[in-house]
This record gives structure tokens, C-alpha cells and sequence, in this order.
């Protein structure tokens, strides 16, 4: 007979695996007393599992034939067990075994991006009809005075920004870019780290000092 493959769950690292019958209560001279053997995947694979971890199976109901999803939450003794029975996904009715046995790498969720501005309303197209030299109909007798009443005024969003506001702007959006990524990665791996606010603006000024400098 083929040596089982022994499946051991990794933090933060979901598993699937296929129950193949009840599992077992054995006294184990390493680790906890008491384990409980698991025989999975068609015979192919069996799994040592803690009384917390054998627990949180236990709480989803699953039984012989199910595909379930096992996953260790942090570390020592605040580590938790998240456990999930998957569903039926083939014609045959049966759990679909691919992937069975490896570990499926926690996905965090994107980073949110700013919003895009809202478009700007396009300028009123000019009148054919208006009179010339900007007298108004009425004519007022002075043409610098009828031009500056009968300019549009700007809207707000057309007001130019200046060359300094748009670097800093950037080099935010870059802080709180990187401050996120670092922060996914650090979770992948075990680590909690966490970044507070003003940490954020402490980068984003200091990217913004070397953009300055550079651009002298």
C-alpha cells in the first residue's frame, strides 16, 4: 500500500480536502494528548488535527464525502480554526476534487483607488447674433466694460492647479498605495502591521520633499 500523504494546515493558508469517513480519537505522544486522525482524499492523504481544529470541522456538520475548507488563524496559543464545507461544483453530483490537499493563498481584497474628478461642463457655444467689440445690445459705450459683463464666469473645477498642489496630491495617493500593499503582505505572512493616519501623511510629505528636490 502507497505512503499516505499527511496534510498539515498552514496559518493563514485555506487547505480542501475530502473526508473519506468519521474521523478517529488517538492519543498522540507529540502535541496535544488527544488527536484526531482524518482519512482524506480517497484513501490518498490523512490528516492530525487538534481538538480546536477538529472542533471547528465538527461545527460546519460536514460528513464523509463532503469537501471541506480548513484554515489556522494566527499564531500560539490565539491561533483559531476556520473550517467550510464547499459545494457541489461537477455534472456528476459529486465535490470536485481538483486542488484537493494544497494550500489556496489567502486573496485580499484591492486596494480602493481614488475617484475619478466628474467631467467638466463644456463652454457655452458663442451667439452668432451677439454684436461685435463686446457692445451689448443695449450699448453701453464702452466696449472694455461690455467684454468684462459679458464674460462667462469659470467654473469652479476650470480654475488652474497649481504645479506644487498637484505633486503633493500624488505623492499621497502613492503613500497610501504602498502603505496598503505592505500591509496586505505583511498579513500573508503571518504579521500584523497596521499603518495609522499619520504615518500615511509623514510618507507622502517625505515623497513629496524628493519629488521637489529632483524637479529643481
Amino acid at each position: 500500500m502507497a505512503q499516505r500523504e499527511v496534510i498539515r494546515p498552514s496559518t493563514n493558508i485555506p487547505v480542501l480536502v475530502l473526508l473519506d469517513s468519521e474521523p478517529t480519537q488517538k492519543e498522540s505522544n507529540f502535541g496535544p494528548p488527544i488527536q484526531w486522525q482524518y482519512i482524506c482524499n480517497d484513501g490518498a492523504a490523512i490528516m492530525w488535527l487538534d481538538p480546536a481544529a477538529h472542533a471547528a470541522i465538527e461545527r460546519t456538520g460536514a460528513r464523509p464525502g463532503d469537501v471541506v475548507s480548513l484554515c489556522k488563524r494566527g499564531g500560539g496559543s490565539r491561533s483559531t480554526w476556520e473550517a467550510e464545507v464547499q459545494p457541489v461544483t461537477d455534472e456528476t453530483g459529486l465535490p470536485d476534487n481538483e486542488g484537493l490537499g494544497k494550500g489556496q493563498p489567502h486573496q485580499e481584497p484591492a486596494p480602493r483607488q481614488a475617484p475619478r474628478p466628474a467631467p467638466q461642463p463644456a463652454p457655452p457655444a458663442p451667439n452668432p447674433r451677439a454684436p461685435r467689440n463686446g457692445a451689448t445690445r443695449h450699448g453701453s459705450g464702452n466696449a472694455h466694460t461690455d467684454q468684462a459683463e459679458a464674460a462667462p464666469a469659470k467654473a469652479p473645477g476650470e480654475a488652474q492647479q497649481r504645479p506644487g498642489a498637484r505633486v503633493l496630491a500624488a505623492a499621497l495617493c502613492t503613500a497610501i498605495d504602498a502603505i496598503q500593499e505592505a500591509e496586505a503582505y505583511a498579513q500573508s505572512k503571518g504579521l500584523a502591521l497596521n499603518f495609522s493616519v499619520d504615518d500615511v501623511r509623514a510618507l507622502g510629505i517625505s515623497l513629496f520633499i524628493s519629488a521637489e528636490k529632483a524637479g529643481q
